[in-house]
């Protein structure tokens, strides 16, 4: 078993991280917010969202001094998603890429997400811009006295 993956398939990864030698030491949460947050993202063909759905995400959680690390598994994309989030790991330390080259489900790609997620907090968040990023500091609020903090939309319009 190779990074959760039940077949002999190699899971390829892009990291910045790898790159210049990040450790687990600085992905440690900073004193002042004593977060560390690991965001899943499963991406599947999402060449047309993925860039606006992870800039501003990054971007306000460097706002926010949230100390993170956001994974994107692209989940044997037919798209460019793949190059995309390639690109947006090159751009920004944070983002790390893992590819799986045959779609594994959206259940495949969480559990890619999770063996591989370092922060002490995991949050999913989907790559189709669907996720209202105002939210974001009411779920960080609230799990400060919380186990678990779950969001969900009462009426959805996609």
């Amino acid at each position: 078993m190779l990074n959760g993956l039940e077949d002999k398939e190699k899971l390829k990864t892009t990291s910045q991280k790898q790159k210049n030698g990040w450790t687990n030491n600085e992905l440690s949460s900073s004193p002042e917010t004593n977060k560390t947050l690991s965001i899943i993202m499963p991406t599947y063909d999402e060449e047309g969202n993925l860039s606006n759905t992870v800039e501003p995400l990054v971007e306000l959680l460097n706002n926010l001094s949230i100390t993170h690390e956001l994974l994107i598994i692209n989940d044997g994309s037919t798209d460019k998603s793949g190059e995309i989030a390639d690109g947006l790991s090159e751009k920004y330390p944070s983002v790390e890429v893992f590819h799986h080259e045959k779609n594994k489900g959206y259940g495949g790609a969480q559990l890619t997400g999770f063996k591989n997620a370092k922060g002490k907090y995991i949050m999913l968040i989907p790559s189709d811009n669907q996720f209202h990023l105002d939210d974001l500091p009411q779920y960080l609020e609230e799990i400060k006295n919380e186990d678990i903090v779950i969001g969900y939309r009462k009426n959805r319009a996609d």
